[in-house]
């Protein structure tokens, strides 16, 4: 059932006279012992006790089922609805950590489609031939003299 603007003002825990702490078990037995009462069915032609009965029924579907319970507790007072869920921080961080490298797609692209790769390979070439430099001699093999 969808909710109307008549149930939007009354407190659906309220209706089915259940605490906002309520386990789904106390609510099933709260819907339960409400529903007997006022099924239309038992009351032909009474108005008032049907609509009653279809308010009790959309507070059960609406609480018994886990997630649209938790939007109608953000939306209506169990949490304020501009406070985070608790474990807000947990999924979303403000900012990235402290040494975490941010995600450049520009420098991504340069790298793997422009002269990103081949740039690197240069850099680690110059840097092996100075580590080399200093430990072995060049010794050409067109004898001294000769070098490159």
């Amino acid at each position: 059932m969808a909710t109307t603007t008549a149930n939007s003002t009354k407190c659906f825990y309220q209706i089915l006279k259940v605490t906002k702490t309520a386990t789904t078990l106390e609510i099933k037995t709260a819907y339960r012992k409400l529903a007997l009462v006022l099924h239309p069915d038992r009351h032909k032609g009474d108005d008032a006790k049907t609509r009653a009965f279809r308010e009790v029924t959309e507070a059960y579907d609406t609480l018994s089922d886990h997630r649209k319970r938790t939007a109608y507790d953000l939306l209506h007072g169990r949490r304020s609805s501009r406070q985070m869920p608790p474990d807000y921080r947990k999924v979303y961080a403000p900012r990235p950590p402290p040494g975490f490298k941010i995600f450049d797609p520009k420098e991504h692209y340069d790298y793997h489609y422009g002269d990103g790769i081949l740039r690197d390979e240069m850099k680690r070439a110059q840097k092996r031939a100075k580590e080399a430099a200093g430990k072995v001699a060049y010794k050409s093999p067109l004898g001294p003299g000769f070098s490159f």
